[in-house]
């Protein structure tokens, strides 16, 4: 009796300790006039502990998330005013317009991946506006990320039609490393701001093997990647260092890695400094067929040909790269008229290239 006695105290402590609690926890609207009161004092970790406090709780706190903004700026921190944006719970339009916020804040402060993300989800969010789909556009052509910059562009004027500056892009992005020294800076503060970000390291990379220092490229990477794209870049600036044979294994594929084009104009680099002019050749020539636009692929291409006394296919090559070339200076050019003729004149060229996609999407009728 006496031991159950004691046990039935026991319990009934326990439960007055939960009661208790439960009387004494301060309401929402409590936290938030303490939270605010030690923001103005100038305590910004207590008042960002009880913000998240309250968040716990409440995630539709205005107050919280205002204080949460106060402190982010105060601190500098960023990446918490991203977090702020990207979290809250509202309705998708809300939503949407927040995640384009969201990125537009990390990107001011050279976090390219962050950004990335956030327009991701806002492409997500709703795919038939536009603004998402052109900040990720905006964002590949900076970090050069050619082939994701291709897709965004072919599906971009698939959804929402024909667009000039969209097509001028597409028919120009094969070449936006002419602009080297510029995005080398802005590609160097992506990557300080974010050490972790491997498609700005990869874009940097090949702006320093477009100014001609490769071993700058090399010394990007203190071990092997393991993606495949900056394994490329990677290998292509150990190859134009003089070091092939430690290329040689970073472009070892699996038969799906052979879609890239990239892989196989690398992989065509490295037998060309080899002398091995027919495994060049081969290489370059599917390459080619993967990036018909492509005026460096096209221009290797066109040197293994002679070099393996391919002459006939070696003469068609050079043709095709006037044509390639004159495509770049008709779009190039700020005074070119996309209209109906030049539309006619540009499908005609993407024709002869071999350039299927491009064809479909040259309207023409703009």
């Amino acid at each position: 009796m006496k031991r159950s006695k004691t046990l039935l105290l026991i319990c009934s402590g326990f439960f007055c300790g939960i009661l208790a609690g439960f009387a004494f926890r301060p309401s929402t609207k409590t936290l938030e006039t303490i939270a605010t009161e030690a923001w103005n004092r100038g305590n910004a970790p207590e008042s960002e502990h009880l913000a998240r406090r309250i968040l716990a709780r409440n995630d539709q706190s205005d107050r919280a998330y205002e204080i949460l903004n106060q402190v982010a700026s105060h601190d500098g921190k960023p990446l918490m005013k991203v977090a702020i944006l990207l979290t809250r719970a509202d309705d998708s339009n809300q939503a949407y317009g927040r995640c384009i916020q969201a990125g537009d804040l990390a990107l001011r402060y050279h976090y390219a991946a962050v950004a990335e993300d956030s327009w991701n989800r806002a492409l997500q969010l709703d795919s038939q506006r536009e603004l998402a789909s052109q900040r990720l556009i905006s964002l590949a052509a900076l970090r050069l990320d050619s082939e994701k910059l291709i897709e965004l562009l072919f599906d971009h004027l698939h959804q929402f039609g024909f667009d000039v500056e969209s097509l001028r892009l597409l028919l120009n992005c094969e070449t936006l490393d002419r602009e080297a020294e510029e995005l080398q800076e802005i590609l160097q503060k992506y990557l300080d701001a974010d050490p972790d970000d491997p498609i700005s390291r990869q874009g940097l990379a090949r702006c320093y093997i477009s100014l001609g220092h490769p071993e700058a490229a090399a010394e990007l990477w203190v071990a092997p990647p393991a993606r495949l794209n900056s394994r490329v870049v990677y290998a292509r600036a150990l190859i134009e260092s003089g070091e092939q044979q430690l290329a040689i294994p970073l472009l070892k594929s699996n038969q799906e890695e052979l879609s890239s084009a990239e892989l196989l104009f690398v992989r065509g680099l490295l037998a060309l400094e080899l002398k091995k002019y027919k495994v060049a050749k081969t290489n370059f020539h599917q390459a080619v067929i993967l990036r018909p636009l492509n005026h460096e692929m096209r221009s290797y291409y066109t040197d293994a040909l002679r070099l393996a006394g391919d002459v006939q296919e070696n003469e068609k090559q050079s043709e095709l790269l006037k044509v390639s070339h004159h495509i770049f200076r008709l779009t190039n050019d700020p005074n070119t008229q996309f209209d109906k003729k030049l539309i006619e004149t540009l499908r005609s060229h993407c024709k002869s290239l071999g350039a299927d996609r491009y064809v479909q999407v040259l309207n023409p009728e703009p």
